[in-house]
């Protein structure tokens, strides 16, 4: 992707570290920095309704795809593995409300739904490592859900189903069909 393009689609977005009461200064100038040379930039009170945003749209589509060995395009055509992708969805949102990230769940759908639209016949990046015989970054997306989840006190069985599942095709790697 070149400059240009990138300009004119993404948006970088910077939050306040973990240590800091509030956002610095600091953290404002960079994002004006970045925005005058032609990388959009925006300094956010709090990035992790950013960071569940973007959880909320590869964490069911990534997963789904791997496990089915298919695309962006082919799992949302699918109206079975979209019931599926949607409850991965849902329970996201559910699990990033129970940690206090107010996640507007019909405004990330769109945008999730726009995104997966867009990229069309796209193999994930998990995809690939499945079809390649890979280590995915499963634990990372459901196992994570599944755990956080579960400290908050929200069930997450379609996350915690597919993850299992994902850990049970990476398990079979070393053997032929």
């Amino acid at each position: 992707m070149s400059l240009a393009t990138a300009a004119r689609t993404s948006i970088t977005h910077l939050g306040h570290p973990r240590s800091a009461a509030q956002l610095p200064d600091g953290v404002r100038t960079i994002a004006a920095t970045l925005t005058e040379a032609g990388l959009p930039a925006e300094a956010l009170d709090s990035a992790d309704v950013v960071i569940w945003t973007k959880l909320a749209l590869a964490g069911p589509m990534g997963p789904v795809t791997a496990l089915l060995r298919r695309t962006v395009a082919d799992v949302i055509s699918n109206e079975h593995a979209l019931a599926l992708v949607t409850e991965m969805f849902d329970e996201i949102v559910a699990v990033g409300h129970a940690t206090a990230v107010p996640l507007q769940r019909d405004g990330a759908w769109a945008h999730a739904e726009e995104t997966w639209r867009a990229v069309g016949p796209h193999t994930t990046s998990m995809a690939a490592d499945v079809l390649a015989r890979r280590r995915t970054e499963i634990d990372a997306f459901c196992g994570e859900v599944a755990r956080i989840g579960a400290a908050a006190g929200v069930q997450t069985p379609v996350n915690r189903a597919v993850w299992q599942a994902l850990k049970a095709v990476e398990a079979t790697y070393d053997r032929a069909l």
